[in-house]
This record gives structure tokens, C-alpha cells and sequence, in this order.
């Protein structure tokens, strides 16, 4: 709150525009040739933002809870976002209970799991500032491919963040 807006990178809301107008038109062509008659095809930049908004459009609607700044994370898991390895970022998270049992074993530290601030996602959101500060100190001892391969082993969902230029070569 207070605080000036921030453009993110790419123009997502034209694009996701642009892909929902080739879909309407190409389900527009398909039941033409399937004998279905003509149709016309209507696409909004405001529509297709109201729908990017997704969950955060959800919890305002049926709790009236606006969304506020989490970084790299979401709203309503933990841990779900990016952590600093030795050598760059790694995002990985724990979509559900089994899956933090999961992480808190890819991580060496499956006593995480049964800790009682961390048992639940409502527990470790409740705990989330002393959680991540674990986390953050623990992925911060090695490499992102040292944890990737660990997470990967044990199921957990990890992906090492890239630069431009590590993605497009």
C-alpha cells in the first residue's frame, strides 16, 4: 500500500488476448465446417485481465481479501517461491501436506515435517516468517542443481530460475 505501481516485463494481457482470440476463432471455424452456421468472436483486454487474476479475484470475492505484495511466493501456501541458492535461484514448494513431507526430506530436515508450527499449511503460514527464514539459510549451503536433483529424487516441485539469456540458449 503506498506504493507506486510496477510494470512486470512483457505485455502479458495483450498476448493472453491475442491467443484467446486465435482460440475463438479457430472454435468459430471448426463448428462452421461442422454445419453449425457462422459465429462472431468478441475478446476484451479487461475480460482477459479480470481472468488472469485468478485465485486473488476468488479470495476477494468470497472473503474480501485484497492481495498484497509476496515476492516471489502466493498468497495461500507456503513454502511456495524462490530461494537463494549458492549459485542463483531455485523456486520449489510444497503444494499440499504430503508434499511438504516430501520437501522437508529432499532438504535434510525431515523433522520439518512434523514440527507442530509447520504440520499444516494453515500452520505454516501462521509461522511463515520463521519458516522461510529456515529455508532461506538451508537452500543458501549449496547449489541449484545440487537441490534440484535432490527435490526432483523426492518428488517435490522445483525448477532453477533462469536469466534471458541462459533461456533462449
Amino acid at each position: 500500500e503506498g506504493e507506486k505501481p510496477v510494470r512486470i516485463g512483457i505485455s502479458t494481457i495483450d498476448m493472453t488476448t491475442g491467443l484467446t482470440a486465435f482460440g475463438g476463432v479457430m472454435t468459430a471455424l471448426h463448428a462452421r465446417q461442422q454445419g453449425h452456421g457462422g459465429s462472431s468472436v468478441y475478446v476484451s483486454l479487461l475480460e482477459t485481465a479480470v481472468t488472469l487474476l485468478g485465485y486473488h479475484a476468488v479470495t476477494w470475492l468470497e472473503k474480501g481479501v485484497l492481495p498484497r505484495r509476496e515476492g516471489s511466493g502466493v498468497l495461500h501456501l507456503t513454502p511456495y517461491q524462490a530461494f537463494m541458492c549458492k549459485d542463483g535461484y531455485l523456486l520449489a514448494g510444497a503444494t499440499n501436506d504430503a508434499a511438504w513431507r516430501r520437501f522437508a526430506k529432499a532438504l535434510g530436515e525431515p523433522q520439518l515435517a512434523d514440527d507442530p508450527r509447520f504440520l499444516g499449511n494453515d500452520d505454516r503460514l501462521n509461522n511463515r516468517e520463521t519458516l522461510v527464514g529456515l529455508l532461506e539459510a538451508k537452500f543458501a549451503t549449496q547449489t541449484t542443481a545440487y537441490w534440484t536433483k535432490r527435490f526432483e529424487a523426492n518428488d517435490v516441485a522445483v525448477a532453477p530460475l533462469q536469466t534471458l539469456d541462459q533461456v533462449m540458449t
